[in-house]
């Protein structure tokens, strides 16, 4: 989960009081961060609504998982994507895992179908270029 900053703007510090940061409901920010008191929550329903706050300048950074923000940023705020800069530091690192419904019989098979599958592709570098068309590549050095 990374600190999003405008583009014009220098970006704020996260701990300067009064910086204005953008959050989207239902998101599992660290304990931390959630009991902190010295910014002003700007809270959004959805993550595109927190990047277009941000884009639009009514909110001076956003904290949202990193492979999210780019991917929304580059398919609903195009011109936006050279404009924005992203945070080299987490405020919180999630591994993500893919699950498979027990309810399926065989959910062993799909599962090691899928493993083998993604061994593969990081192998051959087609995750890699899946990722660069969807301009998250960064995210995987």
């Amino acid at each position: 989960m990374h600190g999003v900053a405008g583009g014009p703007r220098s970006a704020p510090c996260l701990c300067r009081k009064g910086v204005s940061v953008g959050v989207t409901a239902g998101y599992g920010y660290p304990e931390d961060f959630q009991n902190a008191d010295f910014f002003v929550r700007e809270e959004s329903e959805t993550l595109s609504l927190s990047l277009r706050k941000l884009i639009f300048g009514r909110t001076n950074v956003i904290v949202a998982e990193e492979i999210a923000a780019r991917y929304a940023v580059a398919a609903e705020y195009p011109d936006a994507v050279d404009n924005l800069k992203y945070s080299e530091m987490a405020l919180q690192e999630n591994p993500m895992h893919v699950a498979f419904s027990r309810e399926r019989p065989d959910h062993i098979e799909v599962r090691d179908r899928f493993n083998e599958a993604l061994a593969e592709m990081r192998k051959d570098k087609t995750l890699k270029e899946i990722l660069e068309f969807h301009v998250v590549s960064k995210l995987m050095q």
